[in-house]
């Protein structure tokens, strides 16, 4: 990738996981899982899937990290082949032979990217990058504690 190029880093969407599992799936682990955990069972699979790849992202020291939750575009289909079986096993369906397969690829390629052996797009700024907080620096030239004013603290 050029430096002209903007290196594309999103949240992957439950869309992107539709891409990998059917509507009713999605629905029927929203249905499985409701009262389990706080917020969006969906949205919950997606932060701990993404997270998931992040860490093998982080352990690659050549890897300019995006935003936390983000992913790099190249990685978000292989992510949601991961989560996809997590998702079929709590549903009443059985994971077929080809969704192991994709999982399976999936694992191996982040272990490639971890190790070098497959590019990602870097991110190009700080992971912390809009998670700052600003701070003033101020000064003075003029003293204002001595040692007689601070004396008996």
């Amino acid at each position: 990738m050029s430096d002209s190029q903007t290196a594309v880093w999103r949240t992957p969407t439950e869309k992107d996981l539709s891409s990998s599992i059917s509507a009713l799936e999605i629905e029927a682990y929203r249905t499985v899982c409701a009262g389990e955990e706080q917020g969006d069972p969906i949205e919950n699979l997606l932060t701990r899937g993404a997270d998931h790849v992040r860490g093998y992202l982080r352990a690659n020291s050549k890897i300019v990290m995006g935003l936390k939750g983000t992913l790099p575009e190249s990685l978000i289909a292989p992510c949601m082949d991961y989560i996809a079986f997590d998702v079929v096993k709590r549903v009443p369906r059985a994971n077929t032979e080809d969704r192991r397969t994709a999982r399976r690829d999936a694992v191996t390629l982040f272990v490639r990217v971890q190790s070098s052996g497959f590019d990602v797009e870097s991110n190009g700024q700080p992971e912390s990058q809009g998670e700052r907080v600003s701070s003033q620096l101020a000064s003075s030239t003029k003293r204002r504690f001595t040692a007689q004013s601070m004396d008996g603290l």
